[in-house]
């Protein structure tokens, strides 16, 4: 079939959703339909699940703090984590509320480790106050640079979402010259050159940064993240083929997501908006292929040249999302690829401008999934693949190529 309206009716019946493949048996809850609502076994705790043993508990305040103090009780707390990942022997951070570090006030344990923000904590590759003064020249403004800046985003322009809008870079300073909203960086010269959008003076809602947040790229670490805003990207990674890397997000934010290699991935509660990039990439690294839960996340606002998904997964990872919000994005909502696993749970997927909302040349499972208002598709599958549905509404259609739709 090469397109159709699909639509399944769900049953009424209260039960625990038993798991559609053995490929899923890592989830370490219960699903649970009641109606027409997917739930997870509200006894799960994530973490509690992380299981980190904590001896050790520091305190971060980047407005009351001082770098001079012991970091062990919210009076002498730290003001930056440099201190923390000096000492090594942290298992627990809180972060006040009001915290915002940049690169260069960054530094972490090399051990498990819980970090948990209090109130608005903003983790960020910034380089702002590595700046210099800026000086005007013909129609773009400059300023020295003490730190490498690979994008800058305003905070005064904004997409109809509420993302803010990254600078174009540019190859010369003519070049910046001729196009608001351009930014070119002469690392040579350690200078870069601006020109806004609205031709304004930089100023505090212009921010400059490195590419990455926050990074952890290690074997047999495990991190439990709650309440805190990684600005720009969070880059998780193993160490090697020893692995073991687990990473836990609870109630965080992101620019956007990188994982390779780590073996146990769970988010809950998070928002990604990738824009300019995927929000959320899994990868295989060093032949250790990731296991994936997403849980009542948002991930939208991804991309502007018709690439970008919201979710995607490679080379053989096995993922789990359940009941998230994925919408807004230049590529395919959902895409997974690769040999892996894939099994949604009560998502919605829609609005890809572009694309499609489910893309799988992998074995998927949808239950009780609602697809809307995307460009061509609802749900793409590929030749000698499987896709198993039931409970889903997939109102605009399906483009089969060559492959299989079963219910289950």
């Amino acid at each position: 079939m090469n397109k159709r309206k699909l639509q399944l009716l769900m049953g009424s019946t209260d039960n625990s959703i038993r798991i559609p493949d053995a490929a899923f048996s890592f989830v370490p809850f219960k699903i649970i339909k009641k109606g027409s609502t997917i739930s997870v076994d509200p006894s799960f705790n994530l973490q509690t699940y992380a299981n980190i043993t904590v001896s050790k508990t520091y305190y971060v305040d980047s407005s009351a703090g001082d770098d001079g103090n012991t970091g062990l009780s919210w009076i002498q707390a730290f003001a930056t984590m440099l201190p923390v990942g000096a000492a090594g022997d942290a298992d627990r951070v809180y972060f006040a509320d009001g915290t915002y570090l940049q690169k260069n006030q960054m530094s972490i344990p090399a051990r498990s480790c819980e970090y948990i923000g209090l109130g608005t904590v903003n983790l960020t590759s910034g380089v702002n106050n590595q700046m210099g003064a800026w000086s005007h020249v013909d129609t773009h403004w400059e300023s020295t640079i003490a730190e490498y800046i690979s994008m800058a985003y305003d905070h005064a322009n904004l997409t109809t979402l509420g993302s803010d809008i990254r600078l174009t870079p540019k190859d010369s300073i003519a070049e910046v010259d001729a196009a608001a909203n351009s930014i070119y960086v002469n690392w040579v010269a350690r200078t870069v050159y601006i020109h806004t959008f609205d031709s304004r003076e930089p100023d505090a809602n212009l921010f400059f940064y490195d590419s990455t947040a926050f990074a952890i790229a290690a074997d047999n670490r495990v991190a439990y993240f709650e309440n805190i805003i990684f600005d720009r990207r969070f880059y998780g990674a193993n160490g090697s083929a020893t692995g073991g890397a687990k990473l836990y997000f609870k109630d965080c934010t992101f620019g956007f997501i990188s994982i390779a290699g780590v073996s146990e991935i769970i988010l809950q509660g998070c928002i990604a908006r990738g824009h300019y990039d995927d929000a959320i990439n899994y990868d295989a690294l060093n032949s250790i292929v990731p296991d994936v839960i997403e849980i009542n996340c948002e991930i939208y606002d991804t991309g502007t040249a018709g690439s970008n998904q919201c979710s995607t997964a490679h080379t053989g990872c096995t993922v789990v999302r359940i009941n998230g919000d994925y919408h807004d994005c230049t590529g395919q909502i959902i895409a997974d690829i690769g040999t892996g696993y894939t099994w949604c749970l009560g998502l919605e997927a829609y609005k890809s401008t572009s694309g499609i909302g489910f893309y799988s040349n992998v074995s998927m499972w949808l239950d009780t999934c609602h697809s809307h208002d995307n460009a061509t598709y609802d749900l793409q599958n590929t030749s000698g693949n499987t896709i198993y549905i039931r409970n889903c509404t997939l109102a605009k259609g399906v483009n089969d190529i060559g492959g299989t739709l079963a219910t289950y």
